[in-house]
């Protein structure tokens, strides 16, 4: 049997630590927004900047 032993933290700063599942979402969040500009320039949705 397979035991994972990862470590989920990225970065130590002292008492601030980023972990890997954190940058994802932070990702996630600009791919997402990237994405929906993106679709907006090609007129596939009808959504303002501020919309976005």
């Amino acid at each position: 049997m397979w035991t994972h032993n990862l470590d989920p933290t990225l970065l130590h700063l002292g008492p601030f630590e980023i972990r890997w599942y954190g940058l994802v979402y932070v990702l996630g969040f600009f791919l997402a927004v990237f994405w929906l500009q993106h679709m907006r320039k090609k007129g596939f949705i009808h959504l303002s900047k501020d919309e976005i």
